[in-house]
């Protein structure tokens, strides 16, 4: 998988590109070298600084998807005491183009392919 890039006017500010790391909850993780994770827990997956452990209170500030899902890109809501809409995207360009596609014609027992486009 990509590293992760999270984005946002945060407090705290945890932007920055998060590499990916150990697989926690059955799903993998990233981690920004700094104490802050990405990961996957009960559901949702979050942007803290104990990985693994349940986010919220009594322990730090952490984001929450604003939707729960196993794709860790979209937007996180702030909890606990954070600021921010943090936003989680992949690092890097887009992937390239598909291949162009082929158009396959019979003729008598061969199959030919033709590129089009």
């Amino acid at each position: 998988m990509a590293d992760k890039v999270v984005s946002g006017t945060l407090n705290p500010d945890w932007t920055g590109t998060y590499t990916e790391g150990a697989t926690v909850n059955g799903y993998p993780s990233w981690s920004d070298g700094a104490g802050h994770h990405i990961y996957y827990f009960s559901g949702f997956y979050v942007i803290f600084t104990s990985l693994g452990a349940p986010p919220g209170p009594p322990f730090a500030a952490y984001w929450q998807q604003s939707s729960p899902g196993t794709d860790p890109d979209g937007t996180y809501n702030p909890s606990a005491g954070a600021t921010g809409t943090a936003t989680v995207a992949d690092d890097g360009p887009p992937p390239p183009p598909p291949d162009p596609e082929f158009l396959v014609i019979q003729a008598g027992g061969l199959f030919l392919p033709i590129q089009v486009g």
